[in-house]
């Protein structure tokens, strides 16, 4: 192999570990926004599950006032 092919080859092989490098980080990133989606889901959930309870409970407080 001449020098040449080396550099040839090491271009390729360097080529092929940046891009699967980027590759690994770009999956890692996704990762980490699936994990975002999935707490802030949660987080709207029990802002949802609060609202309702919140709701309920003032629902019931003006259906114990009796009109004066």
């Amino acid at each position: 192999m001449n020098a040449d092919e080396l550099a040839k080859s090491i271009r390729s092989k360097h080529d092929k570990l940046e891009t699967d490098c980027k590759q690994t980080v770009l999956a890692v990133e996704l990762v980490a926004l699936q994990m975002k989606l999935a707490a802030l889901t949660a987080r709207v959930a029990q802002l949802e599950r609060d609202d309702l309870e919140r709701t309920q409970t003032q629902d019931a407080k003006h259906d114990r006032v009796e009109p004066r």
